[in-house]
């Protein structure tokens, strides 16, 4: 394997760092927005059984995204996940209005899917 080392002068250095810089991902487990109070991360939320079948107190990106909710005082989601049969709502809280808002558009355009593939898509576009 060769590797090229490139000073800053040369123009190809600017290319491959910008390449790099566009391959890199920022999936939603951890944006840095994804936290509330400048560090508690807020995903994945905390469960509590609320219907179906026997509670299985499940932790982690676990589940069917069922529905969200949206509260802007303060600024949080509300999801609703299926798990072994049985429903269990989260919520997410948020310091920024802005980024929540776009989590649960994100968010309602992901329902039936599962929430590890959630928690992996990538929000780079949001710096």
């Amino acid at each position: 394997m060769d590797i090229t080392i490139r000073k800053l002068t040369d123009p190809l250095f600017f290319i491959e760092s910008t390449c790099y810089t566009l391959l890199r991902l920022m999936e939603l487990r951890n944006h840095p927005l994804m936290s509330r109070y400048g560090g508690i991360p807020c995903w994945p939320p905390s469960w509590v059984w609320i219907g179906g079948g026997e509670n299985k107190n499940p932790k982690g990106e676990v589940g069917i995204l069922q529905r969200v909710n949206l509260s802007m005082i303060p600024p949080r989601c509300y999801v609703v996940t299926e798990y072994e049969g049985a429903e269990y709502m989260g919520c997410l809280l948020f310091d920024d209005r802005v980024f929540s808002l776009q989590i649960y558009h994100l968010l309602e355009n992901h329902r039936g899917y599962p929430l590890q593939h959630i928690g992996g898509l990538d929000l780079s576009h949001t710096f």
